[in-house]
Formats: C-alpha cells, sequence, structure tokens
C-alpha cells in the first residue's frame, strides 16, 4: 500500500536488507503473487517468474504500478507478447487467471483476488498488508490512502480492524501454495499461524526508531531459490559471496574450454547436488514440502 504523503512506511520493504532477506527465503516458482503490493519492492528486486501478478486496491498506486508491466514483459519474454493479451491494460477481475508471461498489474482488493484464484502449488504469494493497528507504533491516525477503517479523512481515528485480519488469515490458511507473510509480532497472527515457520528481524520505521519485523510462512527452509543473487545475512555476507563467485566464473572464463567441460563433468558426476552437500538439511534437502493449511479457528 502507498502512503498519503507518498514516503516510506511503517511495514515497508526498501529499508536495507529488507527485501534481500525475504528474496532468500523464495523457492523457485512459476507465477509470483504480489498482495497488497504497494510500489512492488519485492517484485523490483527480484528475478522474474514465467509470470507475475501485482495486486494494489489503490487506483492511484496500481496506475503508478503499469509501466512495470511493460518491463516485466520485456524481461520474460525477450519483448515478444505472442499471447495476444494487452500488458498495458490494469486488470480489475477477480476471478482473471490468465497465465500468460510477463506481469499483470490488477487493481482489486488482494483478500478477494485471492480466494477466486485457482491455485495450482506452482505459485509463490508474498503478501505485505497493512499491519495490524494494535502492532503499530502510532494507532490513531491514517498513514495509508487505502486504510482498514471506516475513517474516511486523514487524521481521524481508525476503528478495530481485527475483523480484516482475520479473514486475510483464512483466505491464506486454505491455499496450498508457498506463502510469505509480513507484519509485526501480535497474537492474533501467532493464534491463527501456528505450525507457520517464523522469521524475525529488526528494520526501520517512518522515523529513525527500530520495529520488530517478522515473516510467517507456511513451508519449511527452501533447498533451491528463485533468486540466488542476495545469498548472505547481511551486506558483508552477501559482498563476499558475490566477489566469491566473480572469482570462481574468471578462473572458469579464462580455462581452456577443454578444462572447463572437464571440470564441469567432474562435477555433475561427483554426486555432489544443491540439496546434498555437507550443508543442507536432511529434513528439507531436495524437497518442496508445505505446511499443511489448518482450518481457521472458530
Amino acid at each position: 500500500m502507498t502512503t498519503l504523503a507518498g514516503v516510506q512506511y511503517p511495514g515497508g520493504k526498501n529499508g536495507p536488507g529488507v527485501a534481500q532477506r525475504i528474496i532468500n527465503q523464495i523457492p523457485p516458482h512459476d507465477i509470483f503473487i504480489e498482495a497488497f503490493a504497494g510500489s512492488a519492492p519485492i517484485y523490483r528486486m527480484k528475478l522474474p517468474a514465467r509470470a507475475t501478478y501485482l495486486i494494489e486496491s489503490d487506483p492511484a498506486a496500481a496506475a503508478a504500478l503499469q509501466p512495470l508491466s511493460d518491463r516485466a514483459t520485456l524481461r520474460a519474454d525477450n519483448g515478444s507478447n505472442t499471447t495476444g493479451i494487452s500488458q498495458r491494460q490494469t486488470r480489475s477481475h477477480s476471478s482473471d487467471a490468465d497465465t500468460s508471461p510477463g506481469c499483470h498489474i490488477i487493481n482489486a482488493d488482494a483478500i478477494t483476488w485471492l480466494a477466486a484464484y485457482p491455485f495450482t502449488g506452482n505459485e509463490v504469494v508474498y503478501c505485505d498488508p497493512p499491519y495490524l493497528m494494535a502492532t503499530r507504533s502510532v494507532r490513531t491516525r491514517r498513514i495509508y490512502r487505502h486504510e482498514i477503517s471506516t475513517a474516511s479523512e486523514p487524521g481521524r481515528p481508525v476503528t478495530d480492524d481485527t475483523g480484516f485480519h482475520e479473514y486475510l488469515l483464512e483466505v491464506l490458511l486454505a491455499i496450498a501454495s508457498p506463502i510469505i507473510l509480513s507484519g509485526y509480532p501480535s497474537t492474533l497472527y501467532a493464534s491463527r499461524l501456528k505450525g507457520w515457520r517464523v522469521i524475525q528481524f529488526t528494520s526501520t520505521t517512518r522515523g529513525p526508531d527500530l520495529a520488530l519485523e517478522q515473516l510467517w510462512l507456511n513451508y519449511d527452509p527452501p533447498a533451491e531459490l528463485h533468486d540466488y543473487r542476495y545469498v548472505g545475512s547481511n551486506h558483508r555476507e552477501r559482498t563476499d559471496f558475490r566477489r566469491m563467485r566473480e572469482r570462481w566464473t574468471a578462473r572458469l572464463a579464462k580455462m581452456t574450454p577443454i578444462k572447463r567441460q572437464a571440470l564441469l563433468a567432474a562435477i555433475a558426476t561427483s554426486g555432489i547436488t544443491a540439496t546434498n552437500g555437507p550443508h543442507s538439511s536432511p529434513t528439507t534437502a531436495g524437497q518442496r514440502k508445505h505446511l499443511t493449511p489448518q482450518p481457521p479457528r472458530e
């Protein structure tokens, strides 16, 4: 969601290392769905999937995302749109399940759209809703154009948003595809998402303060990633690993073709894979295990 002033907001993913941390949890997938997209920070930084849906209820924010549609089509299919579908047209139908290559901007209510989408298990959903009001440092005024409340004017007190979040969690629990959900720690989420994996880290708020951010994930730690460019738990680790990749690829490039092929063949026949090395998890290696969806609590 975009803010009233168009600046970074509580729960924003543009802070140092935040988007990278999330991308490092995304397994391989064919379709990427970023619900409550706002400025679509995760989509902008990750490698594109074959098809992407950016769901945003704010018409102005959805319109601002529209240039990404052309850009994503060029990245996904080299600029050749053979589907006969205009990627420039903003979509608004929650039941639209078009999976043509490229990025589809959808101006719609994210929960309604997710509830109607025919999931197959080949999707990854990143969900970044307006955070539960009770968990925010400022609880008495709007910070989004489309706040989850009945208040219609900026600055007016907001009403309880628990019902919205309960409905959101009910819809997410029924989805049998990998889901990453952002928020601040709360008793509501803890009670509804029992059994989901949890990752916590600090992020900056609109001011200079730090906040405890949390990810809920309905699948085990991935043995494979969709995008390996941000591997590392912090900036120094990511930089060190990037330099290591550059050194190794440079050495391969300097080899004669025969030596390079011999080395690659040795790796291929050694039995060592990305999922069975000495640092792989014995319980998740080679698996894309999803936690069993749980029915919503009464």
